[in-house]
């Protein structure tokens, strides 16, 4: 099964459509039982969807990128 850190890793692909249908699959089923990982999708959405409106501020790839770090350090660790 797909792990919460690879659907991290794989979030923005899953949202763009730019996945192959196996892969897409895979997503799926890990949302499925998963509740961190849908919660961390949606947020994704709300957060893509906030960035899309006018007079937004692009964050700098270093804030990003500690957020990320941030983020997978409350993820379950594998085979917990």
């Amino acid at each position: 099964m797909l792990s919460c850190k690879h659907l991290v890793e794989q979030a923005s692909d899953y949202i763009d459509d730019e996945m192959t249908m196996g892969k897409r699959i895979q997503v799926k089923l890990h949302l499925f039982v998963c509740v961190s990982c849908r919660r961390y999708l949606k947020q994704l959405k709300l957060t893509i969807a906030m960035m899309s409106r006018k007079n937004h501020h692009e964050a700098p790839e270093a804030m990003c990128h500690h957020l990320l770090k941030e983020y997978q350090k409350t993820l379950p660790k594998q085979g917990s």
